[in-house]
């Protein structure tokens, strides 16, 4: 194995990482399991392949989420320990090394998860996003799958947001423009990102938290189309069945908190995270134990299984049966915004400034 600098796995990385093992792959980058010889502790690498490490605006991408992730001083956010560059000037990125699943596996392999669980792990994640917003940061991929369950050195449960590599960020808007690109995973997506991807703000963030909490409580997604294009149509026009009709443990009210989530229009969902954990933790156990940083104590439920996975835009997961759920696809994206431009558009009140056209979508760069 080799990465984008070509030197072999066996050196030392920067003088002092021992590269193991391969976690993951994906399109543009891989990551590997390693070790820092001076300290003996574990660590995951972020690279860039070779052929993307030529790419200048990859690259740019790459350093961009690393400064995201590491403004981040959250526990509830994967930690970015260095950034370095490799002796070819190829760059990498040192992050702590997780044991646990994302919830997107956990819910395929064992079913919905327990209501109360499933909030507090949310009101988690409401607290890592709170201080990225707060520092101009908006995800824009949130999803079961970069919502990762592991466990805090005390032992309990503890979701980490992942991979901020298409994230938003307020300090870059003039050094990258995102004006014609639709990024992201198209079953998590709100509107107004698939219709003008640099127009996100933090409510983008909440619808997608509406829709991964929909799934972690049903089991299903609360948008469906037998293609890319009906999808689309369904998440622009289609209101999701309540989850309560779904599941009837959830209680009716945790229900009207995800659909507000799902709203089509960003000025009808919560204003901001804040708005959202406050919904959410009355539906929490134990929610005397639960901070007002939104971390949990206890919940019972336990990861379903011990697998290594880090934060990796392109990587399926660490488990090699389990697909990436991010589509990379701007040409059909491109097909499917121009249906939705003669279906929707005409009868929206207010187009986004920036909404892009079937023929102003760009192939991302990363």
């Amino acid at each position: 194995m080799q990465y984008a600098g070509g030197a072999q796995a066996a050196r030392l990385l920067a003088g002092k990482y021992r590269v193991e093992r391969l976690l993951g792959r994906g399109g543009l980058g891989f990551v590997v399991a390693a070790t820092d010889v001076r300290t003996g502790q574990r660590c995951a690498i972020k690279f860039l392949l070779a052929k993307t490490a030529m790419n200048d605006m990859a690259i740019e991408r790459f350093r961009r989420e690393a400064i995201a992730v590491a403004s981040i001083d959250n526990d509830h956010v994967v930690r970015v320990y260095e950034v370095g560059q490799t002796e070819s000037g190829a760059p990498f990125m040192v992050m702590e090394y997780l044991e646990g699943q994302d919830l997107g596996a956990l819910v395929e392999a064992s079913g919905p998860l327990p209501v109360g669980d499933a909030v507090v792990y949310f009101l988690q994640a409401c607290s890592a996003l709170k201080q990225a917003h707060a520092a101009g940061i908006v995800h824009r991929d949130l999803k079961p799958g970069n919502l990762f369950l592991t466990r805090a050195a005390s032992g309990v449960p503890c979701l980490k947001v992942l991979d901020f590599g298409i994230s938003k960020v307020r300090a870059f808007d003039r050094v990258i423009s995102d004006a014609n690109l639709v990024m992201g995973s198209p079953g998590y997506m709100s509107p107004e990102q698939m219709r003008a991807t640099r127009d996100t703000d933090a409510r983008s963030d909440i619808w997608a938290l509406g829709a991964s909490l929909y799934e972690v409580l049903t089991g299903r997604r609360p948008f469906h189309g037998a293609t890319l294009s009906e999808l689309l149509i369904a998440i622009h026009k289609a209101s999701p069945a309540s989850p309560s009709l779904l599941r009837p443990e959830v209680p009716e009210g945790l229900a009207t908190v995800v659909l507000t989530c799902l709203a089509k229009l960003p000025e009808d969902r919560y204003p901001d995270v804040d708005a959202l954990a406050a919904a959410l933790r009355p539906y929490a156990p134990l929610r005397e134990a639960i901070s007002a940083s939104g971390s949990a104590q206890a919940p019972s439920a336990t990861p379903g299984a011990t697998e290594a996975r880090v934060s990796e835009p392109m990587l399926a997961t660490s488990s090699a049966a389990r697909p990436t759920r991010r589509w990379w696809l701007a040409v059909p994206i491109a097909l499917a915004l121009g249906v939705l431009a003669a279906l929707l558009l005409p009868a929206a009140s207010t187009p986004p400034a920036g909404a892009a056209s079937s023929s102003g979508v760009t192939p991302p760069a990363e």
